[in-house]
């Protein structure tokens, strides 16, 4: 008797393991995907085109989104004030880059995570001094892609992320201004498979923390990737081409080896490993002598990375 209520209690305990295991991973999931798909389960607010409830200003359609919403502008060419994306998690989506035109205005992106920006041509053609084209600032989990960025030498910088992490810039086609992309004091930020020339400097790269470079052709700029206190920096597979100088680095004493080189092409095939002069800090003075880094896999020729033009 007590064998049997032994076997019986045995049989039910794995029925019911049976079923909790097969229940609680699916459940799991569908929890996993409704968060990460959670930007895009909102509505579409459309810009343009001829639906008789379609807006006629982008940022109008940013006024009246929710988190979560997508703001869809069809193709045209919009001149407006300067763009701005304030605490809001939203979607701003180009018909086509190449003809998805924002004309003479800034977006700046304040105090918001999770904004994608993709899909348009964003022009800044002004005659006066300005400073910053694209900004992101106090944001996180950010994504700027597949956009032409063309401005000329009176803007400063083209992207700026400031106290700011989790930043992608990535396939985008940046040209023109003084600067092209700056990150300061942030964190967990990718910069990939862009193509960017322009005048005075490419990247920069100033008192951040666990920042890629990958896969970007950076060219025509008196330094290519200029690096200042740098905290666990990768810069991998990147053509450095016709700069002046392809890397400008200044580390502080205490941390000589905060930045991995690696795979990148140097204006040329390179046999040897290829050396990166570093200048450490002490205080508030350079070292005279300065400290040797090498890309010990440079690559012999440059990497096939398209303008997306």
């Amino acid at each position: 008797m007590k064998k049997e209520l032994l076997i019986k209690t045995l049989a039910i305990g794995i029925i019911l393991l049976f079923i909790f295991i097969t229940i609680t991973p699916s459940s799991a999931f569908d929890n996993l995907k409704k968060s990460y798909t959670s930007i895009s389960d909102g509505n579409t607010l459309y810009v343009g085109g001829i639906g008789p409830d379609n807006y006629t200003r982008i940022q109008d359609a940013i006024n009246n989104a929710s988190d979560g919403d997508t703001v869809f502008v069809f193709n045209g060419t919009y001149y407006e004030d300067d763009i701005n994306i304030r605490y809001k998690s939203i979607n701003l989506v180009g018909e086509d880059k190449n003809t998805t035109i924002i004309g003479n205005s800034s977006i700046w992106v304040f105090s918001s995570r999770n904004v994608i920006i993709h899909g348009f041509t964003i022009v800044k053609e002004v005659i006066q001094w300005e400073d910053i084209h694209i900004d992101f600032l106090n944001c996180s989990n950010c994504t700027f892609y597949d956009n032409i960025v063309q401005s000329n030498l009176s803007l400063f910088r083209d992207i700026y992320i400031v106290e700011s992490s989790d930043i992608k810039i990535f396939k985008n086609t940046i040209k023109g201004a003084l600067n092209s992309i700056g990150i300061d004091d942030s964190q967990n930020c990718i910069i990939q498979d862009n193509y960017i020339t322009g005048h005075n400097c490419g990247i920069q790269i100033y008192y951040s923390t666990n920042v890629t470079v990958f896969y970007n052709h950076i060219s025509k700029y008196v330094i290519g990737i200029d690096i200042w206190f740098p905290k666990n920096v990768d810069v991998i597979q990147n053509n450095l081409v016709g700069n002046f100088k392809n890397v400008d680095l200044v580390l502080e004493s205490k941390n000589l080896f905060e930045v991995f080189w690696d795979g990148n092409y140097w204006s040329r095939p390179r046999l040897l490993p290829h050396p990166i002069i570093c200048f450490p800090l002490i205080g508030h003075r350079l070292r005279i002598i300065p400290i040797i880094q090498f890309d010990w896999h440079p690559a012999q020729e440059p990497y096939d990375i398209p303008t997306g033009v």
